[in-house]
């Protein structure tokens, strides 16, 4: 959305220009079909207003604008939708209210990126307070289980999986996960075992922590 927003506001003027062509045919009666033929008809005779109209959304008074990107690196243009990015042109296509100005759909748009981004940190903050609560809880339950079956164990052995965050299920599953991007890696690589059955749990949020589950407690 903010690759959108950036390539809306480059182009705000012609953008204008063509939501109030668009608003004003509709505010004469005219019919969308007879609005589509005329765009074509102008895009025909090389109307650089028609030119960026790609298409009409008649359900949700939208249109789909198809504009140039301008100093955006096609590096960033490639990690966004190739349905909204026709990278052989370097076109981009915005979807715009025509009932609100092409200020407004900026403004929109930005307010879109905002609340998604603030969704996304709360959503990570939560599965980490939700790791580390775990984790203290398995490690008072197994510290408690030693303590009944040895005693107070000074200089016990330190198990290899201690080195992650970690806690082990009611069901007696060893469950990791990644304290940073190397050990995410390395939980991967090493210790996942498919052969075992063992399972790779990641949730789609940038940042987030690699987490399996092994098919054994310490095995």
């Amino acid at each position: 959305r903010d690759v959108q927003a950036t390539i809306l506001s480059q182009n705000v003027d012609i953008v204008e220009k063509a939501i109030l062509v668009v608003r004003s045919a509709v505010a004469t009666g005219m019919s969308w079909e007879e609005l589509s033929e005329l765009i074509k008809v102008e895009k025909a005779n090389s109307n650089p207003i028609a030119g960026i109209i790609h298409s009409l959304k008649l359900d949700r008074n939208e249109m789909v604008v198809q504009l140039e990107s301008k100093g955006i690196s096609e590096g960033v243009l490639a990690d966004h939708s190739s349905d909204a990015i026709c990278k052989k042109s370097k076109l981009v296509k915005v979807s715009v209210n025509i009932n609100i100005s092409a200020y407004a759909n900026i403004s929109a748009l930005y307010d879109k990126k905002k609340e998604f981004t603030f969704k996304a940190d709360r959503a990570m903050k939560a599965s980490e307070k939700v790791i580390d609560i775990a984790v203290q809880k398995s490690e008072a339950a197994i510290r408690k289980h030693q303590n009944k079956k040895t005693g107070i164990e000074v200089g016990r052995k330190v198990h290899w999986f201690e080195r992650f965050h970690w806690f082990i299920t009611r069901e007696g599953l060893l469950v990791l996960s990644g304290r940073d991007a190397q050990q995410n890696e390395l939980l991967v690589k090493r210790y996942l075992r498919k052969s075992h059955g063992d399972l790779y749990v990641h949730a789609d949020l940038h940042g987030a922590a690699t987490c399996i589950i092994r098919s054994n407690a310490v095995g």
